[in-house]
């Protein structure tokens, strides 16, 4: 649609849509039958009235851990608002962005599941570190190629982004943050600890707006934003176990 359309009342028709996803998420999740260690733990009344405090008294690392880890969301953040608004204000059309964003994560369809099957083989930790300092680089690259206008090179290093260096960590998060947790608090490590996290990475594109100055050569502060957080992501998971051999029994212990 023409871009007064988009900006007039399209925008809402994706957040409309998420109605849909939000009904299979629904349907998919009655289907799923819980963890049998849960369900024992269930049915001996082992499970905890107030997981928040139990899992900050016993599981305090692995919840910053997590919460540092989160910082690999910056990444995606930054190419998906920032990057869009210092493309147009260097000429580079929305819609063209708009199609290099859709691209690149038609691609990390495939490519997640497969940087996923290399953690389960390889370990969680190599493949979120490696993701996390590939995209920490690539920011640079991916800011240099939209100042100079080239559309073949934006496209090529935004895949290179999307679908590769961000996918590999991406890909690796859901089953790792979790696996760092035992089951008593394991959905309020996971959940509380990635939410800190996303929600200080929320301010960094406003951070990099502010030091940019609207100086469309002047995209550096915005990349060592990017690559600062992947700095705090990386210490997040060298600091973390690794979890990927660990027994399902196992995981998050020992726990009082």
């Amino acid at each position: 649609m023409d871009e007064s359309a988009r900006l007039a009342w399209g925008w809402r028709i994706p957040f409309w849509l998420s109605l849909l996803v939000l009904l299979a998420a629904y349907l998919v999740r009655r289907s799923l039958d819980e963890p049998e260690i849960f369900e024992e733990k269930q049915e001996s009344d082992g499970l905890v009235k107030l997981p928040f405090t139990n899992m900050i008294s016993t599981h305090p690392a692995q919840f910053f851990q997590v919460a540092l880890m989160s910082f690999q969301v910056v990444t995606n953040t930054f190419m998906q608002s920032f990057g869009l608004a210092y493309a147009v204000s260097v000429g580079v059309s929305a819609s063209t962005m708009l199609w290099v964003s859709i691209a690149g994560n038609i691609i990390a369809i495939a490519s997640q599941p497969f940087f996923a099957r290399l953690s389960d083989s390889f370990g969680r930790k190599k493949v979120f570190v490696s993701g996390v300092v590939g995209s920490g680089v690539m920011i640079f690259v991916y800011f240099m190629t939209i100042s100079t206008g080239n559309l073949a090179m934006i496209f090529v290093s935004s895949m290179m982004i999307t679908a590769g260096t961000y996918a590999a960590s991406n890909s690796v998060y859901p089953a790792w943050f979790s696996e760092l947790f035992n089951v008593k608090v394991r959905y309020s490590g996971m959940a509380i600890g990635l939410q800190v996290g996303i929600l200080c990475a929320g301010f960094t594109p406003m951070l990099a707006t502010a030091l940019v100055g609207g100086v469309s050569a002047n995209w550096g502060p915005a990349a060592w934003i990017v690559a600062g957080s992947s700095v705090l992501a990386v210490i997040g998971a060298l600091w973390a176990r690794e979890t990927n051999k660990t027994e399902l029994r196992e995981l998050g212990n020992p726990v009082p």
